[in-house]
């Protein structure tokens, strides 16, 4: 993914605003700056009743049915109500802890980073925003509410994270399942590496009980395309081990089995209907808050609710 040239956008420069919330304030208006159409104009809206037209309505809210049927103009007037409940579902396993020698961050720091950027976008949006934080298990929850209160919990979680432990993505989705209830939209956001060889299927069990489900997954680009030369002894992040390899050997079976995994983990998230991003830690935020709100117009639209 191309850097951006917004120094607000960058992920070393970003992480170096110490403020969490100005951070995510940042990259926010750094999206915002970049689009036609504001994504923080409102929130959803539920349809009331009927009044006649009146000059100077919007004619988007004409109700042009009516109108063919009675050659009467009528608005629809509507009351604002949020009914979307989205949880971000964060990482913090060991591997999340990885940082390249060309790379500015770890892939926790610009997972915290994404995360609060699209934790501020939510509650600027009036929805519902949750939080939960794994490794083996769930170590923080947080149920979706609305408002500025609810994103400073979120925050003060986020500042507080270190990685380590491994992963269960099975576990995780029992967990979620069971806290979640209604419908709502999960934002993932992992390395998705883990002893379970194929975590899409797991996390597409969300999906299958009708949530929607965006996977974000970030990775070093030292774990993309591995520059691997000379001897080389690899250790193990989320386990004590040790194994000398051939370098030149190891990078073209690497990039074979990186591209058979990723592909089949895209490849099981789409079938279910989840979004699948992979992402940089050297690029950009632009492309997952972009994906989020492709997402959260969807899910709106195939409520029959419109956006403003």
């Amino acid at each position: 993914m191309a850097r951006n040239d917004n120094p607000a956008l960058d992920p070393r420069l970003a992480a170096a605003v110490g403020d969490l919330r100005l951070r995510a304030r940042l990259v926010v208006e750094g999206l915002v700056a970049g689009l036609h159409r504001s994504p923080l104009a409102g929130v959803a809206q539920e349809f009331v009743e009927h009044r006649p037209y009146r000059p100077g309505d919007e004619p988007r809210l004409v109700d042009w049915r009516t109108w063919a049927k009675t050659d009467r103009l009528y608005v629809k007037t509507y009351e604002e109500e949020s009914d979307l409940r989205l949880w971000l579902v964060l990482d913090v396993s060991a591997s999340m802890g990885y940082r390249g020698e060309g790379t500015g961050v770890d892939k926790l720091e610009y997972a915290r980073t994404l995360a609060a950027a699209l934790a501020y976008l939510t509650v600027r949006q009036g929805d519902n925003l949750g939080l939960a934080v794994f490794s083996a298990g769930l170590s923080a929850y947080l149920p979706p509410r609305r408002g500025p209160l609810q994103l400073g919990k979120v925050l003060n979680v986020l500042t507080t994270l270190d990685p380590g432990g491994g992963t269960d993505y099975e576990a995780l989705v029992r967990e979620l399942a069971g806290r979640a209830g209604r419908r709502g939209l999960f934002v993932i956001i992992s390395d998705l590496w883990g002893e379970d060889d194929d975590p899409g299927a797991s996390l597409a069990a969300l999906a299958a009980r009708r949530h929607e489900l965006i996977a974000l997954r970030v990775l070093d680009p030292d774990e993309i395309a591995p520059d691997f030369s000379g001897p080389l002894l690899l250790r193990g992040l989320e386990e004590d081990a040790e194994l000398p390899v051939d370098a030149e050997a190891l990078g073209r079976a690497y990039r074979e089995r990186f591209a058979e995994h990723d592909g089949r983990l895209a490849a099981r998230l789409r079938a279910a209907g989840a979004d699948y991003l992979r992402l940089s830690t050297a690029g950009d935020f632009i492309a997952p808050l972009r994906r989020f709100l492709a997402r959260r117009d969807r899910l709106r639209n195939a409520t029959g609710r419109p956006t403003r």
